[in-house]
């Protein structure tokens, strides 16, 4: 599996990928795991989820 997703319009312009994805696992702390992957909310944003353990 592909772990992150293809990044948006505005994060190739500046050239960072997957933020929403490594943020949550970043977030979620060491050993965590993916649970959603990023999806677009409200259209101004992507959110993902991720757990620990």
């Amino acid at each position: 599996m592909d772990l992150f997703n293809s990044p948006s319009r505005k994060l190739r312009e500046i050239g960072v990928r997957g933020v929403a994805e490594a943020c949550a696992l970043m977030a979620a702390g060491p050993g965590s795991r993916l649970l959603m992957r990023k999806i677009p909310y409200r259209g101004q944003m992507t959110v993902a989820a991720a757990a620990y353990g």
